[in-house]
Parts: structure tokens; C-alpha cells; sequence
């Protein structure tokens, strides 16, 4: 069967893939928790522009984003989703971050099936959102949040900001996570959402 998103089926299983460890060769990536991955991720996505849409596959391992990475399509066009390889994926956000990954302007973004971690020692890991999503319709589903921080105080500011977008977060945990002028989970000007089986931990 095929996942539905506000009674809609959505056509998931001929999206193409673009693997973010096919950018490794050319930009010295590796998920080892060690290496710089930013450069590959950034290219992964510009891929998935390119093609109008596709899936943006994060490797087994951990890696890590040191740089703000960001998308943005020219106008409501196909379905962007990032996803871990067989749930043992995650991404740590290292270094200074705006928004540490920005996703907009797409028909529809999905987050799912992988895991964001802070950087151990540093109380904030962005200075305004560590994951911002806009526009369209919006799919957060089976993701895993850990010791963030984003001390960002505007209105769009928090751990994962969903703007301008009808919203759904289901099966997700954030544990440890603070962004105490903002919110850990925040919704602005959402056109309308839905939150299910959604945890939050100090």
C-alpha cells in the first residue's frame, strides 16, 4: 500500500535516489562521526533540485554537517525526502549554524528514518533553527532528535521549525533538546497540522 498524507496517496516507490555517499569521492566525506560531510550532503541535494525531486539517502554511520546546507526550489514542484539507510543513519550537527539544514518551496517535503544529533560540548548548535522546513506540505515521520540546542528568539526560530506548510509529525522522540526563547517543536503560520505518538524529554 501506499503511505497517504491528508487523505492524499503519494508516490513514493519511483522517486529517484541520490546517495550521499556516491558525493564522498569528491568532496573527501566519510560517515565516520569524524569527517566533514557537509560538501556531500549540499551536493546530494543540488541533485535532487536538478531532477525536480528524489530521495537524499544518508549512509549507515554518522555524518557530520559543519556548514548550514540548504534548498530551495523556484516554485511548488515535486517531493524531496531525505531518509537514513535501514535506520541506522544520523547526521550530527557540528560548528556554528544559521539553520543548520533550510528545505523549501517544495510540493512536499519528508524527513524519516534517521537520527540528528548535537555537538557534544556545545550548548547551541544553531542560532536559529537546526532543521527549517517551508512551504508545501510537510512529512516528518520515524526521526530521532538528541541533544540540540538553538538559542534563536524570532518567531521562526526552534529545534525543528515547520512554516507556511501543512504539517505532519508522527512516531518522532526529541530527547535533551533545548531552545528555551523559541520552542523545541515550532509551528509558524502553519495552514494546518498534525501531531501523533510525537515524545519530548528533557
Amino acid at each position: 500500500l501506499l503511505p497517504t498524507f491528508g487523505g492524499a496517496t503519494l508516490s513514493l516507490f519511483f522517486m529517484a535516489e541520490f546517495l550521499v555517499s556516491d558525493y564522498f569521492a569528491g568532496s573527501g566525506g566519510a560517515a565516520d562521526d569524524a569527517t566533514d560531510c557537509t560538501a556531500a550532503v549540499q551536493a546530494a541535494l543540488n541533485a535532487a533540485k536538478a531532477a525536480h525531486g528524489g530521495s537524499v539517502v544518508f549512509p549507515r554511520g554518522i555524518c557530520r554537517v559543519n556548514s548550514d546546507v540548504s534548498v530551495e526550489f523556484s516554485g511548488k514542484e515535486g517531493h524531496l525526502r531525505l531518509c537514513g539507510s535501514a535506520g541506522d543513519s544520523a547526521i550530527r550537527i557540528t560548528g556554528s549554524h544559521f539553520n543548520a539544514l533550510y528545505l523549501a518551496a517544495t510540493d512536499l517535503i519528508t524527513l524519516e528514518n534517521f537520527v540528528v544529533l548535537g555537538d557534544l560540548g556545545r550548548n547551541y548548535d544553531a542560532c536559529n533553527s537546526v532543521i527549517y522546513l517551508s512551504h508545501g506540505r510537510v512529512n516528518v515521520r520515524n526521526m530521532q532528535f538528541y541533544g540540540l540546542g538553538c538559542n534563536g528568539a524570532t518567531a521562526g526560530s526552534g529545534i525543528l521549525s515547520l512554516s507556511s506548510c501543512v504539517a505532519e509529525v508522527s512516531n518522532t522522540h526529541f530527547d535533551g533538546c533545548m531552545a528555551p526563547s523559541s520552542g523545541v517543536l515550532n509551528l509558524l503560520d502553519s495552514h494546518g497540522a498534525i501531531v501523533r505518538n510525537t515524545e519530548f524529554f528533557d
